[in-house]
């Protein structure tokens, strides 16, 4: 074994080991960090041909894409003005709320309540947190395909490695 397949070896499985634990705690892109370590890995041991980046490439775009395309569908569908403080609020709650998918979907509620004070009266009633919920219930269903298509890319990755 050469000493750049040693190398692009550790690199590739400590990036999918960050991906995996990213999966867990939002400290980046999980399905970033996957693919990059699945590339790493089939330079290093040519496990697939690369037609397999294809569907490693779809599902990189469809786990990268859905919290925010479901999380921007709810905000436009509900919120006339402001429909992008939901998707900065997803943002700033996976940052700074260190609790696993909960910080990201509390900072889309936030964003969302936020939008809908600015957006009518300064009450908050209970249309308002009902509106806001719906957000929220939008941006978990992306969470849910995301962690699905990461986890679509490790299981992927372990058959090819394995077969």
């Amino acid at each position: 074994m050469s000493e750049l397949n040693l190398v692009l070896t550790i690199c590739g499985g400590l990036l999918i080991l960050s991906g995996f634990l990213s999966l867990i705690y939002q400290f980046f892109s999980s399905s970033t960090l996957t693919i990059a370590g699945i590339i790493c890995l089939n330079v290093a041991w040519h496990w697939f041909h690369w037609n397999w980046l294809i569907a490693f490439g779809i599902l990189w775009l469809i786990a990268i894409l859905s919290g925010f395309v479901m999380t921007a569908k709810g905000s436009k569908d509900t919120l006339e003005k402001n429909s992008w403080m939901p998707i900065v609020g997803s943002l700033l709650g996976a940052i700074f709320i260190p609790i696993p998918f909960l910080g990201a979907l509390i900072g889309v509620f936030a964003g969302a309540l936020l939008a809908l004070c600015v957006d009518g009266s300064d009450n908050i009633n209970q249309e308002k947190i009902q509106l806001a919920l719906s957000i929220t219930f939008d941006s978990f269903l992306g969470l849910v395909i995301e962690v699905g298509a990461v986890l679509s890319m490790l299981i992927l990755t372990l058959f090819l490695a394995l077969f």
